[in-house]
């Protein structure tokens, strides 16, 4: 209700004035902060709550590919300056000084970011609670569900990438490997919504290929 009510957010930004902008993330990074903790310390672990954390890391893997594609291969800036920009979107700073210990560099950037898996921040970490909650859903049928199949292929995709792959650059200073990974995880993260939609909220389902083609072949 803060945030909806909140008229900063209708205003466009004060010119030259960073600092009040500042301050309206800030509060309200603030109380996202406090509605995350309680859903986490609070609501019953049934299925609704499913669904929260798979919104949630859904949003969270789409985030990344967004940063990733607007920041990645930009060649009007080094490489450390869009590092730390992508570093502080995804709340990992803090985390890469304790592990590395120097600046900014493309491929442990990678290796946190992309493919730890105890890092809450990275793909992997999303792409896990992913499954993890689609496991946990109920499924009519004998075998895995769609959306399950299509969440786990993802995963295993980003799990197998390399952290040096992903940062090589090509002759256009871009990084072919990393674009193609994050165009893969945004298809399939938005392919996996609308799944889902249509598995647990649509109320007409999409006729079946088997029963389809036996009725052609009949």
């Amino acid at each position: 209700d803060r945030l909806t009510t909140d008229t900063g957010w209708r205003a466009p930004p004060p010119p030259q004035n960073a600092s009040a902008l500042l301050r309206l993330i800030d509060e309200s990074l603030l109380a996202l902060a406090a509605f995350a903790g309680t859903t986490q310390e609070n609501l019953t672990r049934n299925h609704v709550w499913r669904f929260l954390e798979l919104g949630r890391s859904i949003e969270r893997g789409l985030s990344f590919a967004r940063a990733a594609e607007a920041l990645a291969g930009r060649r009007n800036e080094p490489d450390e300056s869009w590092l730390r920009a992508w570093l502080t979107l995804l709340d990992s700073r803090t985390a890469y000084r304790t592990r590395y210990m120097t600046v900014p560099a493309p491929a442990p950037c990678m290796d946190l970011l992309v493919l730890d898996e105890h890092n809450p921040r990275s793909l992997v970490y999303q792409l896990m609670r992913i499954e993890e909650a689609l496991n946990n859903l109920p499924n009519p049928g004998p075998r895995r569900s769609r959306e399950l199949r299509l969440a786990m292929r993802v995963l295993m995709d980003v799990r197998l990438a390399d952290p040096e792959q992903l940062a090589e650059e090509d002759e256009d200073g871009r990084r072919p490997a990393l674009s193609a990974l994050i165009v893969d995880v945004r298809a399939a993260l938005a392919e996996l919504s609308d799944e889902l939609a249509r598995s647990f909220f649509a109320h007409t389902q999409p006729p079946s290929r088997v029963g389809l083609r036996g009725r052609l072949e009949g």
